[in-house]
C-alpha cells in the first residue's frame, strides 16, 4: 500500500518477473475504480524497487523531486462490488502479465 486514507486507497503489486507493477485504486464516493499496470523496463524496474523511480496512477499527482511515470494501462474501470470482486480482478490481470511473454532478467 503507498496511500490510504477515509477518500482512497491505493495498494501496488510487484511483479518482478515481468518488470510490471499493477495498481489498485480504490477511491470511494462517485470515483471511478481502477486496476492499473505500469509495463516498466528492466532499468525503470530496478529504479522503481530502489525508491528512486515514482509511478503515477490514474487520478494521482507527484509531489515527490524524484523521476516519474505516468499513464499507466487501465485494466479494469469501473466499480468493485465486493472484496472478492477486486480479489478476481487483480487474479486475471496477474494472468495477462505472465501470459504476455515479458521477461525481465
Amino acid at each position: 500500500m503507498f496511500d490510504d486514507s477515509k477518500c482512497a486507497s491505493h495498494y501496488y503489486k510487484k511483479m518482478p518477473q515481468v518488470c510490471a507493477v499493477m495498481i489498485v485504486s480504490n477511491h470511494v464516493g462517485d470515483v471511478v475504480q481502477y486496476v492499473q499496470v505500469f509495463r516498466l523496463t528492466q532499468k525503470q524496474y530496478i529504479s522503481f524497487a530502489r525508491g528512486k523511480l515514482s509511478l503515477v496512477p490514474t487520478g494521482c499527482c507527484c509531489e515527490t523531486g524524484r523521476q516519474y511515470i505516468e499513464g499507466p494501462d487501465i485494466m479494469f474501470r469501473g466499480r468493485f462490488k465486493n472484496k472478492k470482486h477486486i480479489q478476481a480482478m487483480v487474479t486475471a490481470v496477474e494472468n495477462i502479465l505472465l501470459n504476455e511473454g515479458r521477461e525481465c532478467k
